[in-house]
């Protein structure tokens, strides 16, 4: 008896909570709920996205290199940074004639995120898997026979710091995938956060923007615009029949050209700047 009394007790109770008392602890609970989620969904989607150096308040300062951020939802300035700083590192690339795009993607995804757009690469007939010519890279002194294999190290097996007379060391490896890329009419364009094999077709068709903070260069900046059209990839243009648009526009005192066109030409620009800022 005292054991079904017990029994009862606690199934009429919970109805009396489910009836009554239930539906407003649960109102309560998802108004909480939905607070905390929404205190916590900024600091979670910074995380997520990692925080872009852009808002450091970097500016182009005279005699400097010129500053510019990518205008890129899936990829923060630091992540590009990272991308080019295994694109620049000297290397002696050891891949053989015969390496094949796949294989030269597999490669390079061993020390950055890349990714092949087959799409474009099916619409001119090409596969991953054909191979890639090159210019070889040798040691020229390697074809005199009469070689001393005693000799001292080559400059470009030293290590250490490169004085101003010295040779450089290697090339970059940027350097070593670009002229096999373009045996096959391929290149490179990073967005979304990867590098990106791709014929050069659709780089043209899907450029890529970016602002440059050109403040301290010319008060003139329509004329300095029609500079890097002139100059760099002319024929890529939309003043002259190309793709790639060049903007310049003025926020907070501050002028800037934005820029948008392959990743390629990004670099030629950002280059011509550097130089003419110096």
């Amino acid at each position: 008896m005292f054991n079904s009394q017990w029994n009862q007790r606690p199934h009429r109770q919970s109805n009396l909570r489910f009836r009554g008392v239930c539906p407003v602890v649960l109102v309560l609970f998802l108004i909480a709920g939905s607070v905390r989620v929404t205190a916590q969904s900024p600091f979670r989607l910074g995380q997520w996205l990692d925080y872009d150096s852009s808002v450091s308040g970097d500016v182009t300062k005279p005699g400097g290199a010129v500053v510019s951020f990518p205008c890129d939802p899936l990829m923060t300035a630091r992540q590009e940074h990272q991308i080019m700083q295994v694109l620049q590192r000297e290397c002696q690339p050891d891949w053989n004639p015969g390496t094949t795009i796949k294989e030269l993607a597999e490669s390079l995804s061993q020390h950055l995120p890349v990714s092949i757009d087959q799409r474009s690469l099916e619409e001119i007939g090409l596969d991953i898997d054909v191979e890639i010519d090159s210019v070889r890279l040798f040691d020229v002194g390697a074809l005199d026979p009469h070689a001393a294999t005693s000799e001292k190290q080559k400059w470009w097996q030293q290590t250490g710091t490169i004085h101003a007379n010295q040779k450089p060391r290697g090339v970059m490896l940027v350097t070593a995938v670009m002229e096999r890329l373009h045996s096959v009419d391929l290149t490179l364009q990073i967005c979304d956060g990867r590098l990106t094999i791709l014929t050069l077709e659709y780089a043209e068709s899907r450029p890529v923007t970016r602002v440059y903070d050109v403040t301290p260069i010319s008060t003139d900046d329509q004329s300095l615009a029609e500079l890097i059209i002139r100059m760099i990839d002319p024929a890529g243009w939309e003043k002259l029949g190309g793709e790639s648009t060049i903007q310049p526009i003025a926020v907070r005192g501050r002028r800037w050209l934005l820029v948008s066109t392959m990743t390629t030409t990004h670099w030629k620009v950002q280059r011509l700047l550097d130089r003419i800022n110096r």
